[in-house]
């Protein structure tokens, strides 16, 4: 009878012992595999998120930067100002205006305004006048400048015996942003 004993034991045995393992990989495959995909699917998750957020604070500061650089441009209604800001600077600058004369045309998001002018000036204003262009705290640019020497025969302009042509160009907001 022992030894039937001692087979029935060992049987138990090996039935606990096929109960507790197939207990494991039931537990290992319907808890811990979930588990250890989950985490795997959060890390991926966790450095998405930390991308999505440098992402946002580049684009943030791209704004601010775009923000900050587009302060300088004025908008479609103060062309005219622009015009007799330059108009005032020539006649600080002692430039004689013939023309004035200013062209806007659509380019993405903003309207490009292109001035073109004619006048007669000495070389030294013209210097002085550009400067003062460049200076003027506006975004206007100098895009071209042609000078033709012509003596003049009238004493009155004997100091202007330069023909100036002179092409600016700047670009102006089409509407004013609200602070929101």
């Amino acid at each position: 009878m022992s030894t039937v004993k001692m087979n029935e034991q060992q049987k138990e045995w090996a039935i606990k012992g096929a109960v507790g393992i197939a207990a494991f990989i039931f537990c290992y495959m319907n808890i811990a595999t979930p588990a250890f995909r989950d985490i795997s699917v959060l890390r991926l998750s966790i450095r998405n998120s930390q991308k999505r957020i440098e992402l946002y604070r580049e684009v943030r500061s791209l704004k601010e930067s775009l923000d900050s650089k587009e302060s300088v441009l004025a908008t479609l209604t103060e062309r005219s100002q622009l015009l007799g800001k330059i108009s005032d600077i020539a006649g600080k600058s002692k430039i004689r205006i013939q023309t004035l004369t200013p062209r806007t045309e659509p380019d993405g998001g903003y309207i490009k305004l292109r001035i073109e002018m004619d006048g007669q000036s000495s070389f030294l204003s013209l210097i002085k006048f550009l400067q003062a262009v460049e200076n003027a705290g506006a975004a206007i640019k100098v895009k071209d400048v042609s000078i033709l020497w012509r003596p003049s025969t009238d004493p009155k302009d004997s100091k202007l015996n330069l023909q100036i042509q002179l092409v600016f160009e700047t670009f102006l907001k089409q509407r004013v942003k609200k602070n929101a």
